[in-house]
């Protein structure tokens, strides 16, 4: 089986999304051929990225959810996708799946992004929805790599990507989208959030007094 992963974050490497692809890669690269694609990385023409995809039986895509909705690169990848396919009468027999995390503590705010996609694949000849899974608690689940996945607070989260894992496995597709998020106090989840801003203006030189400015606003 030849299948591609692609990291749709901005953050490349660095990113939630990277992290949960890892999981699929760990999973199919011993006994399957797994080509690993990154939007963010113009390193490679994105002509050379769409002919590795359109050579393979299974696409795993994964990233971040942006205002309800995919990253505008990854919008206009796709779109490039659709137009090399069309160009080039590429039938692609493939399987689609996809990997949404967001910061919301709900998984299922994911859920409309995850519509874009499979609405997406209707416009490639041959290529079907497989399913997809929507993360939540996305800071999180990237912030503790040092947390097994087997962990109680991991848990919910790895048994639904494995979920998606056995589908792929059994050249399955999915009849439903899934949901997830960690196992852990929303609260205490907002709280640690908040902070984590007030942290991070910190370190850009931005104090308390200045969070609420509105410097474009006239």
């Amino acid at each position: 089986m030849n299948m591609v992963l692609i990291n749709g974050s901005p953050k490349g490497e660095k990113s939630c999304s990277n992290y949960l692809l890892d999981i699929f890669k760990s999973e199919f690269e011993k006994e399957n051929n797994v080509y690993e694609v990154a939007i963010s990385d113009k390193r490679i023409k994105d002509e050379d990225k769409f002919h590795i995809i359109s050579n393979c039986d299974n696409i795993v895509i994964a990233f971040p959810l942006y205002v309800d909705c995919l990253p505008a690169t990854v919008i206009k990848f796709l779109e490039g996708f659709e137009k090399y396919t069309k160009d080039n009468n590429i039938k692609c027999d493939s399987r689609l799946y996809c990997v949404v995390n967001c910061g919301f503590y709900e998984g299922i705010q994911n859920r409309q992004a995850l519509k874009v996609v499979k609405n997406f694949t209707k416009h490639i000849d041959k290529i079907r929805y497989g399913g997809g899974i929507g993360v939540g608690t996305g800071p999180f689940i990237y912030g503790s790599s040092n947390i097994q996945w087997e962990a109680k607070i991991k848990a919910s989260v790895k048994e639904e990507i494995y979920n998606i894992i056995q589908a792929i496995t059994n050249d399955e597709l999915m009849n439903k989208d899934l949901f997830a998020e960690a196992n852990m106090n929303k609260r205490l989840y907002i709280e640690a959030g908040n902070f984590g801003w007030i942290s991070s203006g910190f370190k850009n030189k931005v104090y308390l007094r200045g969070f609420n400015n509105k410097p474009y606003k006239k």
